[in-house]
């Protein structure tokens, strides 16, 4: 997967947007201003452009049925409790299979 391109602190749209605000634009963790402002930087900057489509293609990999479904902060939060409580079960029946 490619890694995460380096902030761009000299765009021309923007100096507020740089490119490490691509995570929070794949997670929507932008307000609708920041948003436009990095879908403006997005247009001048291929490196952003490729970053972000390299992860939509790794996510979709993983995605239930729909390639452009976006995956939520919350969504995140309960799989990773999930995964949590799973583990908590499978210890502790080892250990008590152990006694």
């Amino acid at each position: 997967m490619y890694v995460q391109p380096e902030s761009n602190p000299g765009s021309a749209v923007n100096s507020n947007v740089s490119c490490n605000d691509s995570a929070a634009y794949i997670y929507d963790g932008l307000s609708e201003d920041s948003r436009a402002a990095f879908e403006a930087h997005l247009e001048q900057c291929s490196e952003c452009r490729r970053f972000i489509a390299d992860v939509h293609m790794f996510l979709s990999d993983f995605s239930p049925s729909d390639a452009n479904v976006k995956l939520r902060p919350d969504w995140i939060v309960r799989g990773l409790i999930t995964v949590i409580l799973l583990l908590v079960l499978a210890t502790t029946i080892v250990i008590l299979r152990m006694t």
